[in-house]
């Protein structure tokens, strides 16, 4: 419904989380954008500068994995 159409991948990581008593297994794909997304919603980061954003734990270890790190 917010204009945004992705093909998703295989599965190339996961990532463990826990928040309090909640544990989360979170499964990393890869992504291809099928159209332009709707600019009122999303913006595109150079991956470059994705360090200077306010992100959470859990972005940072998916950010992580994703680039072939290992987990934190």
């Amino acid at each position: 419904p917010d204009g945004l159409r992705v093909a998703l991948g295989d599965p190339i990581a996961t990532v463990r989380h826990s928040i309090t008593y909640r544990r989360y297994i979170v499964e990393i794909r890869a992504g291809r954008l099928l159209r332009e997304p709707p600019r009122r919603n999303y913006r595109w980061v150079d991956p470059r500068h994705i360090a200077r954003l306010p992100t959470s734990s859990l972005v940072s270890k998916v950010l992580a994995r994703a680039r072939g790190g290992r987990e934190v």
